[in-house]
């Protein structure tokens, strides 16, 4: 701020942005001093800082400024696993939720966490103070590298002292009923299921302005969390899909079935518009369930006071067809040609992958996407599988 004109835009009602969920974890509230001197600093210095103020292509161009810092942080990664029958049906809690709500997890409980980074040692941390049995499972030879020894320690003593499992050298192949199935360097390695899964596998950068500042040609820097690269390559590197057999209107309940939660709690309804008889594709069947969970997350995200979702299968000569209709806000005619760009949204919050890795999949499938959308009516997306008796010829994706 020093020899410069600065304003501070943060899109809340309180200054701090993520302040409040670092600040969450036991121990933490120490640092409230430090960040209470840095916010107090700010006055002296001359920097405005303007609250519930959402940082639009459209007010940046506005305000018209020299350079841009994007501290617009990150969030936590969606998360699924596979259940013994290698289908990505297993949703788990996200770290992030359980600092902010520990009362999603009752005292007492029995609780896995898959990964064991800051975020993950930080939240088993807050929940043997409720009593709970921590089992980690970390795919790294140690716990949380980047985080200060001293700290580490203290937390890894007191995990320790509640009965702490630990699993290093390990990831989570599959979850049964009763157990999940760890590969170990050693090989399979059976652990009982607990009542609770909790994903605490790193953050994704928040960039959604990266894209609109650079077509506005106005310079910005990103930093902090948002200067990270988050998972993207990981995300889009899709495996080549095992094409069998594949019931599309079995894999659309399960990709519903995992947003039932959030559906409900939004006021959504689904409607399934489905023929008497649908031939069966050849698909990824894993694959598929993550492009439709990736089309129905952003049709929930589009609606926040409710509304609907319309899903409809048919088939014709050549291909099965699946469109997913919703009425939310809709998307721009000149933003609809980009929905696709890597880290690239329309959204308030998100990474900016999800189409990308859609987009990928049915590539992979010989498939198209297509995409209509009208401003305040809402969008449809619209999937075309190749029948099984056609030759699926794969599309190399773009490379990122």
């Amino acid at each position: 701020a020093r020899g410069h004109d600065v304003e501070i835009w943060e899109k809340s009602a309180q200054p701090g942005g993520q302040i409040p969920l670092a600040l969450a974890a036991p121990d933490k509230m120490e640092l409230m001093p430090l960040w209470s001197r840095r916010l107090d600093t700010l006055g002296p210095l001359g920097v405005r800082l303007r609250l519930s103020k959402a940082a639009t292509a459209g007010a940046i161009a506005l305000y018209k400024p020299d350079h841009v810092i994007l501290a617009s942080g990150s969030r936590q990664r969606d998360f699924l696993l596979a259940d013994e029958k290698g289908e990505v049906s297993v949703a788990t809690l996200g770290a992030w939720d359980v600092l902010a709500e520990p009362e999603k997890i009752p005292a007492g409980s029995s609780v896995t966490f898959i990964g064991g980074g800051m975020v993950g040692i930080e939240t088993a941390d807050l929940l043997i103070t409720k009593g709970c049995r921590i089992t980690i499972v970390e795919m790294s030879a140690s716990i949380a590298p980047a985080m200060a020894r001293n700290n580490r320690t203290d937390i890894m003593l007191r995990l320790k002292a509640a009965g702490l499992r630990l699993h290093l050298g390990a990831a989570v192949e599959s979850v049964g009923p009763q157990t999940v199935r760890l590969k170990t360097r050693d090989g399979v390695l059976d652990i009982r299921r607990d009542p609770f899964l909790i994903a605490a596998v790193g953050p994704v950068a928040v960039r959604d302005l990266a894209e609109a500042l650079t077509d506005m040609a106005v310079p910005f820097t990103l930093v902090g969390d948002a200067s990270r690269p988050g998972d993207f390559l990981g995300a889009v590197r899709q495996t080549p899909p095992h094409l069998t057999d594949t019931d599309l209107v079995a894999v659309v309940a399960e990709a519903t079935g995992l947003l039932r939660e959030q559906m409900e709690q939004l006021g959504v309804r689904v409607s399934l518009d489905v023929p008497g008889e649908l031939p069966f594709i050849l698909g990824d069947r894993n694959q598929i369930k993550q492009a439709l969970f990736n089309v129905m997350k952003n049709a929930l995200e589009a609606m926040d006071r409710g509304g609907d979702i319309h899903v409809k299968l048919s088939s014709d000569d050549e291909s099965v067809i699946l469109s997913i209709r919703d009425t939310g806000v809709g998307i721009p005619a000149e933003k609809l040609t980009r929905v696709f760009d890597a880290y690239y949204t329309t959204k308030d919050s998100g990474g900016g992958i999800g189409m990308l890795i859609l987009l990928r999949i049915m590539r992979a499938h010989g498939g198209t996407v297509d995409i209509q959308s009208t401003p305040d009516i809402g969008t449809t997306v619209i999937l075309r599988f190749p029948l099984k008796h056609r030759r699926v010829r794969t599309i190399d994706a773009p490379k990122s």
